[in-house]
Order: structure tokens, then sequence, then C-alpha cells
């Protein structure tokens, strides 16, 4: 009988930190099913990547324990924040713990490499069956927290990144009449308004210096769409405040992959979709303009051999021949690794409702963690509200 698992994502960096799995499992000959939250608005084109390659279905956190149930699938794979991780094991372990009989699997990973606070993330993750790790840099991490909790017998497994597939040679791209550069934009990175009008200063002279290249901005969502994160500044509406803009720069909504397929450079400040561009073998450079900063994740590639400034670049053909350490590609995991042990885990065991890892976290935690945020949230509306009516005076009175 065709074994089942279904994965849960409520954004788009979620469903694509869960892709490289579906793809795996469906290549081992599981059946693969996609369950994304219905409250939440996904990008139409990942609705449409993602859906051209497995079934889809819209189903809220909240009900996902009970789904897993009725539908008898063998393996879930939730990816979402790292409380609504906590919670939704809390309550799928209250439906199953009274059942001795065979239960779902379950396990959760890290949407992409994890920048900062990766400790904090996996104190919410433990409890699942497995947390799929990216390579021997979140390995140790993990360790070293781990082992220092209650729950020092959580299992994990190093699944990898998108392994890199550049090496000495170029490789062949489609053909092209011209090449191209394409920037993958950030919804909020860099965060401010001027940071982001530099990128598009920077874009647009590199533009104008190597009119022999199209300068294509891949951004994430579209001017007015919603995601995850707030789009305060977005691309496109900057790059209008700009009146000469040579027609070799665009902005593009077109899905990564194609663009990937035909691109000759690829650039970002510290997007994941960096390891999405080698494993196309595509040269590659991390954005440093902004120095290092923990808040950018740029810190994570300080070693990777890819640190470019924009204002530097003069002759683009020049990157190239740009290439990433071997040392920093198998820190990271991004090379290749086997990303068959995570099913390996899954086929070799059997799972039952009495028997759950531990969780770092209490009920109790969670509900003093929940009503401290509710008060703050309430507190600040009710400033605000004293604010506008002039009772009290705001942070700049007076300034």
């Amino acid at each position: 009988m065709q074994k089942k698992i279904a994965l849960f994502g409520d954004s788009d960096s979620q469903i694509f930190g869960f892709l490289p799995h579906a793809h795996a499992f469906k290549e081992r000959g599981w059946n693969v099913s996609v369950l994304i939250d219905g409250t939440i608005s996904i990008p139409e084109n990942v609705l449409k990547r993602v859906s051209e390659n497995f079934s889809v279905a819209k189903i809220k956190i909240e009900t996902l324990p009970k789904h897993l149930q009725e539908s008898k699938v063998d393996v879930a794979g939730i990816y979402s924040r790292a409380s609504k991780l906590h919670q939704f094991r809390h309550e799928f372990s209250k439906l199953f713990y009274e059942d001795a009989d065979a239960r779902p699997g379950i396990f959760t990973g890290y949407n992409g490499l994890t920048y900062e606070k990766f400790e904090e993330g996996l104190a919410w993750r433990l409890g699942f069956d497995v947390i799929a790790l990216n390579g021997p840099r979140d390995q140790l991490l993990a360790e070293e927290f781990i082992n220092s909790t209650h729950c020092c017998n959580q299992p994990t497994v190093i699944t990898g990144l998108a392994p890199c597939n550049l090496n000495g040679i170029i490789q062949p791209k489609q053909k092209s009449p011209r090449k191209s550069f394409v920037f993958a934009e950030q919804v909020v990175v860099p965060t401010t308004k001027a940071e982001r009008r530099y990128l598009i200063f920077q874009l647009l002279r590199i533009a104008t210096n190597n009119p022999d290249w199209d300068i294509l901005i891949k951004c994430r969502v579209r001017r007015f769409e919603k995601t995850f994160h707030d789009v305060k500044h977005h691309m496109e509406g900057i790059l209008r405040e700009f009146k000469k803009r040579p027609e070799n720069l665009k902005i593009t909504y077109d899905n990564l992959p194609d663009l990937l397929d035909s691109a000759t450079l690829f650039g970002t400040v510290s997007s994941t979709a960096l390891f999405e561009a080698l494993n196309k073998a595509v040269p590659s450079i991390v954005v440093s303009d902004f120095g290092v900063k923990n808040s950018h994740g740029t810190h994570v590639f300080s070693k990777s051999g890819l640190s470019t400034k924009l204002a530097h670049i003069e002759n683009l053909s020049v990157l190239e021949k740009i290439r990433p350490t071997k040392e920093w590609l198998n820190w990271v995991g991004a090379v290749n690794i086997d990303n068959q042990a995570l099913i390996d885990f899954f086929e070799e065991r059997r799972f039952e409702g009495k028997n759950f890892q531990q969780q770092y976290h209490s009920k109790n935690d969670i509900e003093i963690w929940s009503r401290a945020k509710t008060h703050f949230k309430f507190s600040q509306k009710i400033r605000w509200l004293l604010e506008k009516l002039k009772i009290i005076e705001g942070p700049n009175a007076g300034n």
C-alpha cells in the first residue's frame, strides 16, 4: 500500500521550507498532499508552483490534528511559526494520547538557512518525532542546546540545503541572446526606504554601465499583495521615483526557477534563494553594501567567498567566475547530503499515541506568554488612543 504524507505551511516561506521534502517523498513513491492555511494570503505564483506538482487543500492549523487523524496519513510535516508549532504538537498529542494504536509520525524543520534565534526556534520545535536540520552548522547548535535540556533524547536528522552544482567550469545555459543578472528582492531586507532606494540606485547604475545585460529585479510579491511580512517600501514603487530608467532594468514576478534557467548571474542580500541559484549552477553574489548585520542575516555569508559590494561593480562579466568556498558550503549543508535520511527515519519506525518526545515549554509557559502578549498589545492600543486624544504626550513630544 502506498504511504501518505501531508505537508502543512502557513506562508510562502514555510512552503519553500518543506518543498524539497515534498519532492523527495514523492520520488520515493509516497503519496504527497500539501495543506495551506486558508486564512493566510499566499502569492499566486507560489500556489501555482506547488499545485503543478501536488494536490493542494486549504485548512486552518487549529483543525489540522483532527484532519490528520481522519485522513489516516502516515506522516505529517508541519511548517509554521514557532509558537504555532508548539501549540499544534500539544493539541496533536491530546488527540492521540489515549489511543495506543498507530498515529502519524510528525516532523518539522526550518524554512531555509536560519540567521538568528536558532535556539529560540528550536525550543518551540522540541517534541516532534524528528526535527530536520540543514547541515553541520545547525547540528552543532542543536546538540549544544538539546543536551542542556530535559529533551536530550530529541531526534534530529540532517537533510541539507539545495546542493551547489557549480564547479570551475561555467555551466551551459538555455540559449538566450542576452546575459541576465537576476537580483532577488526581499520583503524586509533591507528594511528602510533609504536602504532600498540605494539598492535601486546601484542596480540602475549597473544596468546603465552594462547595456548588453538585462537586470531583472525579482520581487517576492506584487505591489499591494499581502504576505507574511508587511511590504512597506515595494521596489516597484521606489523604481518609479527615478525618472531616468534604462530599458534593460526591469521588475519581474516570474517564477524564480524559470528565471534561473537562463540567468547568467544571481544576486541577493541574504535570501536563501541563493542556494536555489547555486543548485542550478548560476554564479551568485551576496550584496555586502550594508555591512555585516545579524538582523539581515549577512553574517552567515561572511565566509562564503561571495560577498560583493554593488557600489564596486563596473563590469558584470567579471563576476561570472565567482565561486563559493567549499568549506562554507559544507558548513551550512549546501552539498550533496543524502536527503533520504528523513524518509528512512519514518519508514523504519512505528508511532503510537502514548509515545511522544518531550516538549521544552510547558502548557503553563504558553499561557503566561500568551497573556503577556495580549496585555502588551492592549496597552499599546490604549496608549495610542490616549496620545490621539492628547491626554498624554507621545514619545516625540517637544522634539
